[in-house]
C-alpha cells in the first residue's frame, strides 16, 4: 500500500504460471496486438502508435524525450514534485533548453502560469504530471490540452492511468507515458506510451538510443506489416498486462475510477477521524495515493512504525521523497488493493501500532 508497485489480482499471477511464448510466436503476437488495442481504450485514444515498451516508467519518459527532442529545442516543464525534477533533468541532459515552472511540493501547478512560459518562449514541448507521485497532488492536464496552443503536450500518467479520468485525445495530449506496476495492477517492467499523428512528425530520424528508438520499436510491436526483430521482448510481462487490462476493461472503466474514488474518500475520513492530517487539498488529491502528515510525536520513530507495519502485519506504506522526506507517509489504493478491505486492514493496524 505505498506508491508503488501493488498487489496483483489472483488472474495476474496465474499468468505466470502459464507456458512461455517467444516473442514471434504467432499466439504472443496475437495477445501483442490486443493489448495495444486495450492500451488505447484504456487511454481513450485512437492513436495506433500506443504500445508497451520493455522497461519501468522512467523508460518511458526517457523514450519520448530522445525520440522528440533535438538538441536546443524549448521546452518549458512543470514541477510541483520529484517527477517533475525528474523530467527536467533529462531534458537537460538531451541538451534542450528548459524553462522551469515550480510551484511547493503539494500545491497543483497553475496552467496558465505554465501555459503561458510555453507561449512566452515559443516551447516545442510542454512536460506537466498528471499525477504526483511524491506529492499525491493531480494536475488539471486537462485545462493545460485546452491553453497549449502550438506546443506538443506530453503527460506523465503513470500513477493516474486506470485509477482517474485520463482522455488522451479528448485533452489535446500529444503523448502520453505511464507504467504497469500501479493502477494496471502488473507487475513492474513495462512502460506504456501512446503518441498520437501530430507527434509522430516530430520524431527524430535517429535518436541516440538504439534501444528506445521508437521508429525501430514500432516495426516489431504493431501490426499492419511485417514483424522487424527488435529486441526479445519480456512476454510473460506482456501476457500479464494483457490480463490485467482485461480485468479492467470486464469491470468497466468508469467503474474502477468510482473504486479508486470512494476508497480514497474512506481512506481520508478514517485517517482525520485520527487526527491524521491530509498533505493535499481534497480539490486537487490524488485518489490512488494519498499523502499524510506524521504527526508529529511520531515524527523520530516513523521508519520504525513503517518497519513494524511491514515486519508484523504484512502492509507496506511509503516515506516521503525529497523535501518530504520523514514529514510525510504515502498511502496507495491502488488497481487491485482499491477498496474497502485494504483500508479496514491498515487502519487496524495502524491503531495497533500508534498506540
Amino acid at each position: 500500500m505505498g506508491p508503488g508497485p501493488t498487489n496483483l489480482s489472483p488472474e495476474v499471477i496465474e499468468t505466470f504460471s502459464r507456458p512461455l511464448l517467444g516473442h514471434l510466436d504467432p499466439l504472443f503476437l496475437e495477445i501483442l496486438d490486443d493489448t495495444c488495442e486495450k492500451l488505447r481504450e484504456i487511454m481513450k485514444t485512437e492513436s495506433p502508435l500506443t504500445l508497451p515498451i520493455s522497461a519501468t516508467g522512467s523508460g518511458a519518459m526517457e523514450a519520448l524525450i530522445t525520440n522528440l527532442v533535438n538538441e536546443n529545442d524549448v521546452v518549458a516543464v512543470g514541477i510541483n514534485g520529484a517527477f517533475g525534477e525528474r523530467a527536467s533533468e533529462m531534458f537537460k541532459r538531451r541538451g534542450a533548453k528548459v524553462f522551469e515552472y515550480r510551484v511547493a511540493w503539494g500545491e497543483p501547478l497553475d496552467m496558465e502560469e505554465l501555459a503561458a512560459i510555453a507561449r512566452d518562449q515559443s516551447a516545442k514541448i510542454i512536460w506537466a504530471v498528471h499525477g504526483e507521485t511524491s506529492t499525491g497532488v493531480k494536475n488539471d492536464i486537462e485545462t493545460l490540452g485546452r491553453m497549449k496552443n502550438e506546443s506538443l503536450l506530453i503527460a506523465d500518467c503513470v500513477t493516474s492511468l486506470g485509477g482517474v479520468k485520463v482522455e488522451m485525445d479528448q485533452w489535446g495530449i500529444d503523448a502520453l507515458l505511464s507504467g504497469s506496476q500501479k493502477c494496471l495492477s502488473t507487475p513492474p517492467g513495462l512502460s506504456l506510451v501512446s503518441i498520437n499523428a501530430r507527434c509522430m512528425e516530430h520524431l527524430v530520424e535517429r535518436p541516440a538510443s538504439w534501444y528506445f528508438d521508437l521508429n525501430l520499436v514500432a516495426d516489431y510491436v504493431l501490426k499492419g506489416g511485417p514483424r522487424r526483430y527488435h529486441h526479445t521482448a519480456p512476454t510473460s510481462m506482456i501476457v500479464a498486462l494483457n490480463e490485467g487490462l482485461r480485468l479492467i476493461l470486464a469491470e468497466g472503466l468508469e467503474q474502477v475510477i468510482q473504486r479508486h474514488l470512494r476508497a480514497s474518500l474512506l481512506l481520508a475520513r478514517e485517517l482525520q477521524s485520527r487526527d491524521i492530517s491530509l498533505f493535499v487539498d481534497e480539490r486537487f488529491r490524488l485518489e490512488p495515493l494519498t499523502t499524510v502528515y506524521i504527526p508529529q510525536k511520531f515524527i523520530e520513530n516513523e521508519a520504525q512504525i513503517r518497519k513494524v507495519l511491514l515486519e508484523e502485519f504484512r502492509i507496506e506504506i511509503g516515506g516521503g521523497l525529497g523535501p518530504l522526506q520523514g514529514k510525510v507517509w504515502r498511502i496507495g489504493l491502488m488497481g487491485y488493493n482499491a477498496g474497502e478491505e485494504s483500508v479496514g486492514r491498515l487502519m487496524e493496524a495502524l491503531d495497533k501500532v500508534l498506540v
